[in-house]
């Protein structure tokens, strides 16, 4: 069992309506601790209070389709400095003038105003000396809800989230998080990671939220690791892409499997009425990018 520890590792929160526009306030933090085997890991991130609990992902951001957004970034973190960045979002500072890409140091602020045109979940996270502050815990999940609700139409709906990373625990030593690594170029280090999680937990530990009763399951996937991921349903279900705007490999020939290279994310609609079958379970493997061989399996029920 993976206990969380209280940590302070950055805030997110909704701050209103300034000029027609909602602003979120995203503090970063590099100070934090998360269990992991009796094991403690020194982690970054953000989370939506100062004196919460860190977990991994950080706080879900969300907005709905046609929202204009703004992210006020305050890095009050020491050491290197940070950005903030949503995968598959375009995004532009304010200051039209100031590269989205420029460092926020120290105490500095940075003003984002995100793109809301395309429905789904997204990864945000820190891009500097990728994958390193990625790996250190600065990542989360944003959602964008369509317009017209749809979803909530129809009855009995369940949504999951369901974001995958991969914790190699050499990378989370003091000496090298602490290491000021500056901003240009990639983090070069033996990736050999030990764990294999979902939303910080062992994948067969993972629950499908909400199922008893419901038809139709919405699955958010997103792989914050930096394994590739395969996810295999069983031919009892009926996945669907929910949003068609995400280049990803969904193959539904046959067999119902998903795969996601780092950093991507795909939202599925589920559909599931063999309900006499109370041994169907969902099969996720971790492949290693390099040699393509899964270096870890494992499964999650899905519970009636």
């Amino acid at each position: 069992m993976y206990k969380l520890l209280n940590g302070l590792f950055g805030l997110i929160l909704l701050c209103g309506s300034i000029h027609g526009q909602e602003e979120l306030l995203v503090i970063g933090r590099t100070t934090g601790e998360i269990t992991i085997d009796n094991k403690r890991l020194n982690v970054f991130g953000f989370t939506n209070t100062l004196s919460g609990q860190v977990t991994l992902p950080g706080v879900k951001l969300e907005a709905n389709v046609g929202d204009s957004m703004v992210i006020d970034f305050w890095n009050i973190s020491q050491g290197d400095p940070h950005i903030i960045s949503i995968n598959g979002i375009d995004m532009e500072r304010v200051d039209d003038e100031v590269p989205n890409t420029e460092p926020v140091y120290h105490m500095d602020h940075a003003y984002y105003h995100i793109n809301t045109d395309k429905p789904g979940s997204y990864l945000y996270y820190n891009p500097f000396n990728y994958p390193f502050n990625v790996q250190a815990g600065m990542f989360g999940v944003m959602i964008i809800n369509p317009s017209d609700n749809t979803m909530n139409d129809e009855a009995n709906i369940s949504d999951n989230i369901w974001c995958s990373f991969e914790v190699d625990t050499l990378w989370h030593k003091a000496e090298i998080l602490e290491k000021e690594k500056g901003v240009d170029g990639k983090f070069s280090m033996t990736y050999n990671p030990q764990y294999f999680l979902i939303n910080s937990l062992p994948i067969h530990e993972i629950e499908v939220n909400g199922l008893e009763g419901e038809d139709v399951v919405i699955l958010r996937l997103l792989n914050a690791g930096q394994y590739i991921n395969e996810i295999i349903f069983p031919d009892q279900f009926d996945v669907k892409q929910l949003y068609e705007n995400k280049e990803v490999s969904f193959n539904t020939d046959g067999y119902n499997k998903v795969i996601l290279n780092s950093m991507e994310s795909i939202d599925l609609k589920i559909e599931h009425h063999d309900h006499n079958n109370n041994d169907l379970k969902i099969q996720y493997n971790f492949i290693n990018p390099d040699s393509q061989k899964i270096e870890f399996t494992d499964l999650i029920k899905w519970n009636e």
